[in-house]
């Protein structure tokens, strides 16, 4: 503990310690894995997207000039709802008789908020609280990103997304509320996003995400 590798996190009435670099977070009750979605977009390009958003004097005259600072990657908790719903089949197929599809997907929500996150690859990432259509018609990050098991202290995260998130039956409940589709298990994944800073010249700073899946801007809710 001398040596500051060690870190101290409130435990009932006392105080218990863990290492990071063992890879855990006991601190914010953790497992020892969590699932995060690979970053497609490395520091280098998440340097260039963010001189590229610098901000400049319009014509030379108005405005300030920012300098861009820094790129920095963390990892933003969502849930994943997987589900089954029955929707009406295609017309076609209702020529032959069958008048429902039974479908199975997975939907991605705020951990706290329950917006659903929408995903393409011309905008990136959003959120919204009621996106219209059958769950099963909603694009999310599907095959978007291979997905791999990495420890917690591996990651930057928000300690009030995993501390703060939904409990599973309030998570399922909104969905059915929400869908009419059945839900069943939830699990928690986190998205790569890069936060950059930039500096103007009076000092003022801004922030700006981007994901880093495919660099484009996105506004997480709190």
């Amino acid at each position: 503990m001398a040596d500051g590798r060690a870190r101290e996190y409130p435990a009932g009435r006392g105080r218990r310690y863990f290492a990071p670099e063992r890879g855990g977070r006991p601190d914010l009750g953790m497992p020892p894995r969590v699932d995060a979605l690979e970053a497609h977009v490395g520091p280098a390009e998440a340097e260039a997207i963010g001189r590229s958003l610098a901000r400049d004097k319009v014509l030379g005259l108005i405005g300030e000039r920012e300098r861009f600072e820094s790129a920095a990657l963390q990892h933003r908790l969502v849930l994943v709802v997987a589900f089954e719903e029955v929707v009406p089949a295609p017309a076609l197929s209702r020529l032959f008789g069958a008048h429902e599809d039974e479908r199975v997907g997975e939907v991605y929500l705020h951990p706290r908020e329950h917006r659903v996150l929408l995903f393409d690859n011309e905008t990136g990432i959003r959120f919204e609280a009621v996106p219209g259509g059958h769950a099963s018609d909603l694009r999310g990050l599907d095959g978007v990103a291979p997905v791999r098991g990495v420890r917690p202290a591996e990651l930057r995260v928000d300690p009030a997304d995993w501390l703060e998130r939904a409990g599973d039956d309030e998570v399922r409940a909104r969905f059915a509320e929400r869908f009419g589709a059945t839900p069943g298990r939830v699990a928690p994944l986190f998205v790569p996003l890069y936060e950059l800073t930039f500096a103007g010249a009076r000092g003022a700073r801004r922030r700006v995400r981007i994901d880093a899946l495919v660099g484009r801007p996105v506004r997480w809710p709190a």
